[in-house]
């Protein structure tokens, strides 16, 4: 399904009731969005630092009839997970904006394109939030969308009702948002990245090491070269350009074949960049492979729900459908894009915010 503003409604309405692509959204999302406020256990809308400052990427991008709705998440960039969130209390972000001023889905042949210029953008579930360039500070659309703490941060990542910031590059990591699993309480340390999925955090250590926190699944701390969390799975890409993925329940995560230079984890599915070609794949969680692109050259690749977008070397965009389909996408030249639910955000290389599908919540009108 290509994301059309009138003829395509019917399909919006399904995925804003909860159904993405043609998939039940789980009461585990249902119950962590709910719990972004002050009647949530634990510590919802209190921000808390760990020694440890990093941001990434996280979330998907349901879309009904296998097709691309658009943006980012769960992505890593040149070894560092990228996305954005937005969370708990904070300061009021500058560039406040009507979230409900366009409901209607926004077709990728005519997207919104926002003013303000930014260094990174991450979408995750019904919000989107950035890095503003001039100063550094996290600005957020769309909802839940708690005011994000000041900054300037290098890195945001946005989670399921959680954020996540990196401060400075080997800096801690600060979180706000929901808490109920722990999600936004990061370890001390030193980390050079961040991502977020629903209900968990990792983080990338500056010597290598990988740590993750929230509702996950025991797994030894070891070095990779980046990490990527999306929905209840996370992937992570070794120095020898192998991807080892597991998630949060008993079901067994089976890697992909072949050597990868970019991995990113999403709700239903996980891709990566081929090392050698620079093709994307994309595989479910039994290994079972869903496609590789006919066409290679690709430098980041961002995994939605049932859907992904890729980054071509010349900076044009790729999305595919859950079956390898092409989906229209805006023109333009990117240097990012990040997946929620069912909308999508690229971070242009004049450095402004483009941002199509979903806009129920606001969450693709970009300042």
């Amino acid at each position: 399904m290509n994301l059309f503003r009138h003829t395509h409604r019917r399909a919006w309405v399904i995925a804003a009731a909860g159904l993405v692509g043609c998939q039940v959204v789980t009461g585990i999302h249902e119950r962590e969005l709910d719990t972004d406020d002050a009647s949530s256990s634990g510590a919802a809308g209190n921000p808390s630092q760990g020694g440890s400052n990093a941001a990434g990427d996280a979330g998907g991008l349901p879309v009904a009839d296998s097709s691309l709705g658009g943006s980012v998440g769960g992505a890593s960039v040149g070894g560092a997970s990228v996305g954005g969130a937005s969370g708990g209390a904070g300061s009021a972000p500058t560039d406040a904006h009507d979230e409900t001023a366009d409901a209607a889905p926004i077709n990728p042949s005519d997207p919104h394109v926002g003013s303000v210029t930014f260094s990174q953008v991450s979408a995750a579930a019904n919000r989107t939030c950035g890095i503003k360039a001039v100063d550094g500070s996290i600005v957020c659309w769309g909802e839940p969308n708690a005011n994000p703490l000041p900054g300037p941060f290098t890195q945001v990542a946005a989670g399921g009702a959680h954020t996540c910031g990196l401060t400075k590059n080997d800096g801690p990591i600060t979180c706000w948002g929901s808490n109920v699993y722990g999600q936004a309480t990061p370890p001390v340390a030193n980390f050079a990245s961040v991502t977020a999925g629903d209900l968990h955090t990792c983080g990338r250590q500056v010597d290598g090491l990988v740590a993750c926190w929230g509702n996950k699944p025991p797994k030894p701390l070891s070095n990779y070269a980046a990490v990527s969390a999306g929905g209840d799975r996370t992937c992570v890409l070794g120095f020898d350009g192998v991807i080892n993925c597991w998630g949060s329940t008993a079901a067994v995560q089976v890697n992909p074949q072949g050597f990868f230079s970019q991995v990113s984890a999403g709700q239903l599915q996980s891709c990566g960049v081929r090392k050698t070609s620079g093709a994307v794949s994309c595989w479910q969680s039994n290994g079972a492979e869903l496609f590789t692109s006919s066409t290679g050259g690709f430098v980041l690749v961002s995994t939605g729900t049932s859907h992904a977008c890729a980054v071509h070397g010349d900076g044009h965009l790729t999305c595919w459908g859950s079956n390898g389909s092409t989906e229209a996408t805006p023109s333009g030249t990117f240097q990012q894009v990040s997946l929620g639910y069912a909308h999508a955000c690229a971070l242009s290389t004049v450095n402004t915010i483009t941002c199509w599908g979903d806009n129920s919540k606001g969450q693709a009108i970009s300042p």
